[in-house]
């Protein structure tokens, strides 16, 4: 094989190997913001079920006044 033959075949190997990096990257990246709103979403599950307990607590407190 000619040294161009070899060259051309070294650049598109790389070009493949970064390809590869970039959607990796890219995969990894919807995954940490995936994981990002997921933790979100669980902390407002939290703070709203925190703010029924309160609730709750609340009116029994009230009903016991009463």
């Amino acid at each position: 094989m000619s040294d161009d033959g070899r060259r051309a075949e070294n650049r598109a190997r790389r070009a493949k190997q970064f390809q590869d990096i970039e959607d990796s990257l890219a995969r990894v990246t919807d995954l940490i913001d995936q994981s990002k709103r997921e933790v979100e979403r669980s902390r407002q599950i939290m703070k709203d079920a925190d703010a029924a307990d309160d609730r709750a607590d609340k009116e029994r407190d009230n009903a016991r006044r009463t």
